[in-house]
């Protein structure tokens, strides 16, 4: 298995167990439930699945209560009119959603309200005849129970019932204060409560455990039929109209106020209120009917495979990560929605593809952090290796793409250094040739780094010897002082050198330099299958010639370590001391005006051997 197949199956494996996990855990339901909600919303915009057996909504509003001088409790004779009314028509089942009294107001000295329980229960008792009728409890947070209803009525009602005709009218909301699952078990205060929408379909014959999220991509908005308009369709005696609307079918009454009992839901589901996700509890109780009624609760993935689906994302660090996988991965992501979309709307099935693209993109980015490790670090030892024979200066350049990849080359202002141990013949008389080949690495040593801190390039060693380049690849603002510094420091080094070779009894070093300013040719120069960057040019051989010259003209032999053309001379003009050595012939080259130097540095050095 190779190094890129054990890191894919490492973080695959990884990534898996902890998705896993994480999963059943329940940690990306914070991802799930917006994504849950924009699926709900974009299937309502694309349309709205129709409902073959939907709730009719009678809605006890505001200006109803504006308009009768009772409260709310005392509605009671006008609510008994409306249900003697549909009984006339037989709807399906009815359902209460209002607070209902537990006691009588027979024994209420007003004579005003004395008889207002009667009237309700005048219209329960014509109603329940005909209908099934549910009644909804709330609950009372203070005694620890549900609040009760007055006997008479649930008597009454049961009537026409099948089994136990009250029912829960909770809810209950997620952290994040929004109703998405149906109130079940883990809803409700006690477990034998039901919830009213069950309770009513239960008197339809449709009685299951139900389980599971509410379906709020079923059914246009939200319509309601005004408390009002039944009371005045009763007056104006319009039975058609009564049958139209409620004959044989389910019908919820409720309160739908603008200041109590709303909910806010995923997507926005009254008619009268586009646009808003906070509606009244009268509809959410109609949304859960029509999900239990049609197409069913909306079901999660069985645990066990959820946390395998949203663990499989994992599989995305099973590759090496390239730039072209990006948008594989979006596409991916978009793919995966794209399905949970379908599954949503045409199998009523939560596809968990939040926590699974998390998790592809976690593992993604993983991969990529990984990958991106590795390349630096074999780029690391890959520049740790190439620039020991391009130098780093010629190493950066290539880097930054400074210097172009074909062969050729351009002219440049440069400052060339030769420097040769010139008793290195000597030492090679005395020692073996290991010996002297390590001899000569402990004089490159200390060149070498002295070269390029002063900002040149060592281009090439020659045995004994080595050429340096001060301007090229990267320009320097004075080549010139650039070169004649590192000469200095590479003396003084040597000199230390020479302090560590006389204790270890072995020859001492004995160097020279030439160096040279002018024009050079530099770039990469060779064949395309095996070149080197390098400077070619007459300044370069004059550099080298001068490095020679300092062992033969005049007697100097020793006198100067370093020879200098005109040029360096003019360059650095007053900064140095230099002695004239007069005019030579340099061989291949001409006559040049040379100059000695002995940097003063040296003095000190020189007295401590």
């Amino acid at each position: 298995m190779t190094a890129d197949s054990r890191h894919g199956a490492w973080l695959v494996g990884t990534f898996f167990a902890v998705a896993v996990a994480l999963q059943w855990l329940g940690a990306f339901i914070w991802l799930e439930r917006p994504a849950r909600d924009a699926g709900f919303g974009l299937l309502r915009w694309t349309g709205a699945q129709p409902v073959a057996n939907d709730l009719v909504l009678v809605a006890i509003d505001d200006p109803f209560l504006e308009a009768i001088p009772e409260p709310l409790a005392l509605v009671h004779p006008y609510l008994g009119r409306v249900m003697s009314g549909l009984a006339q028509v037989r709807p399906g089942v009815v359902g209460l959603d209002l607070v209902l009294p537990s006691k009588s107001y027979r024994n209420m000295r007003s004579p005003l309200v004395k008889d207002y329980d009667l009237a309700l229960l005048a219209g329960l008792h014509a109603l329940s005849g005909v209908s099934p009728i549910v009644l909804a409890q709330a609950w009372d947070e203070a005694e620890g129970r549900f609040r009760p209803i007055l006997p008479s009525f649930v008597t009454v009602a049961r009537r026409g019932a099948k089994g136990d005709t009250t029912a829960s009218a909770i809810v209950c909301e997620d952290a994040d204060s929004v109703v998405r699952s149906y109130p079940g078990p883990g809803c409700q205060p006690t477990r034998a409560a039901v919830p009213l929408a069950a309770r009513m379909a239960a008197q339809l014959g449709n009685v299951q455990d139900w389980s599971g999220e509410i379906n709020f991509a079923l059914g246009e908005p939200m319509r309601v039929i005004r408390f009002a308009d039944v009371l005045r369709w009763l007056d104006d005696g319009a039975t058609e109209k009564l049958r139209d609307a409620f004959a044989g079918r389910a019908v919820l009454i409720g309160a739908a106020f603008s200041y109590d009992d709303r909910h806010v839901l995923p997507v926005p589901m009254s008619a009268a209120e586009p646009g808003e996700r906070k509606i009244p509890g009268l509809m959410l109780q109609a949304q859960i009917w029509r999900s239990i009624m049609n197409s069913g609760l909306v079901q999660p993935l069985p645990a066990p495979l959820g946390a395998v689906f949203v663990g499989s994302g994992a599989l995305a660090a099973a590759r090496r990560t390239r730039p072209a996988k990006i948008p594989l991965v979006g596409l991916a992501v978009l793919a995966m929605a794209g399905a949970a979309l379908y599954c949503l709307g045409a199998m009523a099935l939560l596809l968990p593809w939040a926590g699974w693209s998390a998790v592809l993109l976690a593992a993604f980015l993983a991969r990529g952090a990984v990958d991106l490790r590795g390349m630096l670090r074999n780029r690391r030892q890959m520049s740790d290796a190439f620039s020991g024979y391009v130098g780093p200066r010629v190493l950066q350049a290539i880097e930054r793409g400074e210097l172009k990849p074909g062969l050729g080359g351009e002219l440049r202002l440069v400052c060339v250094l030769f420097a040769n141990i010139r008793s290195f013949g000597r030492s090679g008389a005395v020692l073996d040739p290991v010996a002297l080949v390590g001899l000569a690495n402990r004089f490159f040593a200390v060149t070498t780094p002295v070269i390029q801190e002063a900002g040149g390039t060592v281009d090439r060693y020659l045995g004994d010897g080595l050429m340096a380049v001060f301007g090229a690849p990267q320009p320097l603002d004075d080549p010139v002082r650039h070169a004649l510094e590192a000469t200095q420091e590479i003396l003084l080094g040597v000199a230390s050198l020479n302090r560590e070779l006389a204790v270890e009894k072995l020859p001492l070093l004995e160097i020279g330099f030439g160096v040279h300013f002018g024009e050079v040719v530099v770039g990469h120069m060779g064949a395309a299958e095996r070149h080197e960057y390098t400077a070619v040019g007459q300044a370069v051989d004059a550099a080298s010639r001068l490095e020679s010259l300092g062992r033969e003209v005049l007697g100097h032999e020793w006198a100067y370590p370093v020879i200098v053309s005109g040029a360096v001379s003019a360059a650095m003009g007053a900064r140095a001391a230099f002695d004239d050595l007069g005019v030579h012939d340099v061989r291949g080259i001409g006559s040049m005006k040379l100059y000695g130097w002995q940097p003063a540095a040296l003095a000190a050095a020189a007295g401590g051997i």
